[in-house]
C-alpha cells in the first residue's frame, strides 16, 4: 500500500470534458448461452442515441469537482445551493448536486476541475457475443487454449510469471472465490469505498430492458490477467455495476485507488462515450507515477474510445483466428494488438465463460506488461513502463500496414528469445512513454 498522496499539480494538454456512462468494452451476451441459472440477460446491442432519455439514470445536475487542497466541498456546497453525495478527500474530489451556473461554478477558485457526472449510453452497436455457463474452467489448459496459442506462455512462464507485479482490474469486480483468482486476488479492507466483489442484484437498474448484463465481466477480465501473468496479484477495484454503468467520479476515484493500493499496472476494459478532462487529468498522474495504464479500443470498427483514445494509454485492439485484426475491433491509432477472440476465462459462481471483445484483448495486454515488468525489474522492483516499451518494440507486425501501430503482443520475444538476445534484469529500455 502506498502513502496516500493528493492529486499532483500536472497540467492537461487538453480541456473538456463530458458526463459519461462507462459501458464494458469487450463483449455483448448471447442470450442462447445462459443456462436459466444466472442473472445474464439478452444481447446487448447498444442502444440508439436518446433512447434512454427517461432512464432513472439521466440525472441531471450532478457535477463532479476536483477542488484544491483543503477546500471542504461543503461550504461550497452551502454557498451555491448544492449538496454533497460523494466525496473521496484523498483526491480532494466531491460530487456536488443541484441546480447551478455552471460557468460561476468553474471560476471558482476554490475549484481546480469540474465536469458534468451526468449519465448517457453508449449509440453504437456493439455486435458481439459472451457465451458464459460453459462448465467448469480447466485450470491446467486454460495458458495453452487455442485462443491464446500465438502468445506461447507455456514457455513464457518458464521465465516469467509475474511475480511481484500488482495488477488493478477497474471493473464490475469480481468473484474472489473463483478458484482461478483465490490465491491471485487482493481484495480491499472491509468498508473500502469501491468494493471489489462482484455482485448482481436481479435488477434493471439502467432500466434497458437487460437485467445484470454485465455481470461477470469483471471476473472473466481477472482470470484472463492470471492466465497469462498467474503470478501477479490482481487488485479489484469495483467502478461498474452489474449493468455495465458507471461514472466519471468513481472511475477517477478507482483510478487514484489503484495508485494507493500499489498498482504497477491498471486494466481498463472499458470505455466512455466522451472524453473527460478529470480522468486524462488522472491517466496523467498514473504515468508520472510510472504506473501503466492498458485500455480497450473498442468494439466498433473505426477510431479507438476514450480512454483508449488518451496518448497515456496503452491502447489495445483485439485479434482472431489467424492472426489478424477482429472484423469488431476499433483500430488506426491504437498501440498494440492481442488474441480477443473467444478468450475461455473464469465467470461467478466456480464457472468458465467464453470471451470475445477488445475487453478480453486488454486484459491479455496487461498480463503481459505484468510479465515483462518482472523481466525489467532492477533491485526485485518490478519496472512496468520498461516492460510496456519491450512488449511494443518486439511486436509482431500486423497487416495491412497502419492497423495498430506496433503490432500484435508477443511475451517470449521481448523476453529475449526468437532471436533477440536481450539479458533478463536491468535492462537498457527507454524509460519514457510506456502507454
Amino acid at each position: 500500500m502506498r502513502k496516500p498522496r493528493a492529486f499532483a499539480a500536472i497540467p492537461l494538454l487538453r480541456a473538456g470534458g463530458l458526463g459519461v456512462l462507462l459501458l464494458h468494452a469487450g463483449c455483448a451476451r448471447d442470450p442462447g448461452a445462459n443456462d436459466g441459472n444466472s442473472p445474464v440477460g439478452p444481447a446487448l446491442a447498444g442502444a440508439p442515441s436518446g433512447a434512454h432519455s427517461q432512464s432513472a439514470l439521466a440525472v441531471v445536475g450532478q457535477w463532479c469537482t476536483w477542488l484544491n487542497a483543503g477546500v471542504d466541498p461543503n461550504d461550497l456546497a452551502v454557498e451555491y445551493g448544492l449538496q454533497v453525495t460523494k466525496v473521496f478527500p484523498d483526491a480532494d474530489m466531491a460530487v456536488l448536486v443541484g441546480t447551478v451556473d455552471r460557468a460561476v461554478l468553474a471560476a471558482d477558485p476554490r475549484v481546480k476541475l469540474l465536469q458534468a457526472n451526468e449519465l448517457t449510453f453508449l449509440s453504437q452497436p456493439v455486435d458481439l457475443t459472451m457465451g458464459f455457463n460453459q462448465g467448469d474452467l480447466d485450470e491446467a489448459t486454460t495458458a495453452t487454449q487455442p485462443a491464446l496459442a500465438s502468445l506461447d506462455l507455456s514457455t513464457t512462464h518458464r521465465w516469467v510469471t509475474g511475480r511481484g507485479v500488482r495488477v488493478a482490474v477497474l471493473d464490475t469486480g469480481v468473484d474472489p472465490t473463483h478458484p482461478h483468482l483465490a490465491s491471485r486476488v487482493e481484495m480491499p479492507p472491509a468498508g473500502s469505498p469501491l468494493c471489489g466483489l462482484e455482485t448482481a442484484n436481479g435488477v434493471d437498474d439502467d432500466l434497458d430492458g437487460r437485467v445484470d448484463e454485465a455481470y461477470g465481466h469483471g471476473t472473466h477480465v481477472a482470470g484472463i490477467i492470471a492466465t497469462v501473468a498467474p503470478n501477479a496479484t490482481i487488485l479489484p477495484i469495483k467502478v461498474l455495476n452489474d449493468d455495465g454503468v458507471g461514472d466519471v467520479f468513481d472511475l477517477a476515484e478507482g483510478l487514484y485507488l489503484a495508485y494507493e493500493r500499489g498498482a504497477n499496472v491498471v486494466n481498463l476494459s472499458l470505455v466512455l462515450t466522451g472524453e473527460s478532462v478529470g480522468i486524462e487529468y488522472a491517466i496523467r498522474l498514473l504515468k508520472y507515477w510510472g504506473i501503466v495504464v492498458v485500455g480497450a479500443a473498442g468494439n466498433v470498427p473505426g477510431a479507438p474510445f476514450f480512454p483508449a483514445s488518451d496518448p497515456d494509454v496503452m491502447s489495445v485492439a483485439a485479434t482472431g483466428p489467424g492472426d489478424v485484426l477482429a472484423p469488431f475491433s476499433a483500430s488506426g491509432a491504437v498501440r498494440v494488438a492481442a488474441p480477443g477472440v473467444a478468450v475461455e476465462s473464469s465467470f461467478p459462481g466456480n464457472r468458465k465463460a467464453v470471451g470475445t471483445g477488445t475487453s478480453m484483448a486488454c486484459a491479455v495486454v496487461s498480463g503481459c506488461v505484468a510479465l515483462l515488468a518482472e523481466h525489467a525489474n532492477v533491485d526485485g522492483q518490478p519496472r512496468p513502463v520498461a516492460g510496456a516499451v519491450l512488449l511494443r518494440r518486439f511486436a509482431v507486425p500486423m497487416l495491412p500496414l497502419g492497423t495498430v501501430d506496433d503490432g500484435r503482443v508477443a511475451p517470449l520475444q521481448a523476453l529475449g528469445f526468437m532471436g533477440w538476445p536481450l539479458p533478463r534484469g536491468g535492462i537498457a529500455v527507454p524509460t519514457g512513454d510506456g502507454g
